[in-house]
């Protein structure tokens, strides 16, 4: 498994929860709720790449405490009319 040339390493949960100062049941509980870093299973075991997690913490970036963060419906195309719901 390689990306550009470099060996991909693989964390485990814990290694990764330490890496972003979270316990690794926090992450398990992120992972059956969803909206934790990409993970991938190999042989029933749980492993998550450095890329992964960072890009999760990255998109955790918040501009205020009332920021919900990005939704789908803000990723549209600002020019796009967006279609009227049905009654």
């Amino acid at each position: 498994m390689e990306r550009h040339g470099e060996p991909l390493t693989l964390l485990t949960t814990d290694q990764a929860g330490k890496l972003v100062h979270l316990s690794g049941r926090t992450l398990e509980g992120l992972r059956v709720r969803g909206g934790g870093p990409v993970y991938r299973k190999l042989a029933g075991r749980v492993f998550y790449t450095l890329p992964d997690v960072l890009a999760w913490v990255d998109a955790q970036a918040r501009l205020s405490t009332s920021d919900p963060g990005e939704t789908p419906e803000s990723t549209s195309d600002p020019g796009e009319t967006p279609e009227p719901e049905a009654p």
